[in-house]
């Protein structure tokens, strides 16, 4: 029960702080990625996980704490729900648009989940309740819908899964 409150109370404190964003500000992405992702080497090591980083020098305009926030989300259901293999977090640049993307050698989500994972209390197997509440992806979806930053998913049962925010490359 703790848990599941600590956990709500994130979320309304995230719902607060969509409601008053006001505007956008430079990130620097390579900074962001290696920071998330240092705090998450123990995990990936003791776990007997590769974690990895491919980064640019993309600088892209968004919230430093809601963007933190999406990736920290993924970057642990991606550790989480991985076994074995490793897990990526990488940075891309595409015509329009820089990609900030989580990939995993997971267990990957079913097709018929797909539709649902960015749901609230969302899980993809009875047993996930041990691990979470169904709330962390809700949150990213609600936070990139926000930022104007599209969140996109793929999966292939028992390969993996590839979590996809697509940000805007706009000039400042």
């Amino acid at each position: 029960l703790r848990s599941l409150f600590g956990e709500l109370l994130d979320a309304a404190s995230f719902e607060a702080k969509v409601e008053h964003l006001t505007e956008l500000v430079p990130v620097k992405l390579p900074e962001l990625v290696r920071r998330i992702s240092s705090e998450f080497d123990v995990v990936a090591e003791q776990k007997g996980l590769r974690l990895s980083i491919h980064t640019n020098e993309s600088v892209v305009m968004s919230e430093p704490g809601m963007l933190e926030r999406i990736l920290r989300n993924l970057l642990s259901n991606a550790i989480r729900y991985t076994e074995s293999g490793g897990v990526l977090v990488a940075i891309r640049r595409r015509p329009e648009a820089i990609l900030l993307e989580v990939w995993d050698t997971g267990r990957g989500i079913p097709s018929n989940k797909l539709e649902t994972i960015f749901h609230q209390f969302s899980q993809v197997l009875e047993d996930d309740s041990k691990e979470g509440h169904g709330l962390g992806l809700s949150i990213v979806h609600r936070l990139s819908l926000a930022l104007g930053h599209a969140i996109e998913v793929s999966s292939i049962e028992g390969k993996g899964t590839r979590f996809r925010l697509r940000i805007p490359d706009r000039i400042y």
